[in-house]
């Protein structure tokens, strides 16, 4: 909803924001400089804290910075909170992804990807729905040093789909993958349990599973010693410099390569 809003309201916003078509350009831009910056940041630190944390902050974010958006009176202010904006969104729109396919069996991973794939047009013909309701029509207030109109109106009811994602999540579960990767088998399995239960309607001690096996790195007593000293946030930042690391050594380098050339060329036609 948020990347396409833009070219909803630019027409409607020349005026009041003073725009030229370079600045317009720039305003076209700048999520996808936030996208860029925040995709890397949250997605590093959604393998360490988890999706379901991550998810929760990235949405009510993206949802506070379009609120903050629709009040700014002036082109930077505007640009600063679209940049915030796309940081949020490069936060919830890689993670949802890896959590959403995380609860789902490898037999049907791919189609209920794509069933999910298919809300994103949906959310799209719903922007463009809720523009044509909302921006045409002269609403709002105006005085002499603020200015609060139709498209302002339309960016601040965009803000609540993010508001009430960031809410519900409140309410599911972390991605079991995610705590078994941090140890936390039986939360994990706790989760397995849930989840057997809602879909069979049997008690949840009747799940077959009981245990859950996870490999552990071996570590020495003085690289033990060494993480414990460290301190969690300083853990958290090596691990990210880690697994950053590792993307672009062989092996996996030639598959990152492949992942990012297949993402930039499919996004130049998308955007197209």
């Amino acid at each position: 909803m948020d990347i396409i809003s833009m070219s909803f309201i630019l027409p409607s916003a020349q005026c009041d924001l003073n725009l030229n078509t370079q600045t317009k350009g720039w305003l076209n831009s700048i999520i996808f400089i936030g996208m860029m910056a925040g995709a890397y940041t949250w997605g590093s630190v959604a393998d360490s804290l988890g999706r379901k944390k991550v998810l929760i902050v990235s949405s009510f974010m993206n949802a506070l910075c379009i609120v903050a958006s629709s009040f700014s009176q002036s082109y930077e202010l505007f640009m600063l909170f679209r940049f915030l904006n796309g940081a949020a969104l490069g936060g919830s729109g890689p993670v949802i992804w890896s959590y959403f396919a995380e609860f789902q069996p490898k037999s049907k991973r791919g189609s209920m990807l794509s069933f999910m794939a298919a809300f994103w047009t949906l959310g799209n013909l719903f922007v463009a729905g809720l523009a044509g309701l909302i921006i045409p029509h002269d609403i709002g207030f105006r005085s002499q040093y603020f200015v609060y109109n139709s498209w302002r109106i339309f960016l601040l009811i965009c803000a609540l789909p993010s508001f009430i994602v960031a809410a519900l999540l409140c309410f599911l579960p972390e991605s079991p993958k995610f705590l078994l990767s941090q140890g936390r088998s039986e939360e994990a399995i706790a989760i397995f349990r849930h989840i057997y239960q809602i879909n069979t309607g049997n008690d949840g001690e009747d799940y077959p599973v009981k245990h859950l096996i996870y490999e552990e790195e071996i570590l020495t007593v003085e690289e033990k010693a060494k993480i414990a000293k460290r301190g969690k946030y300083t853990n958290m930042i090596v691990d990210i410099l880690d697994n950053s690391k590792q993307l672009f050594v062989s092996p996996i380098l030639r598959y990152t390569l492949i992942s990012i050339t297949i993402n930039f060329t499919f996004h130049i036609g998308h955007y197209t």
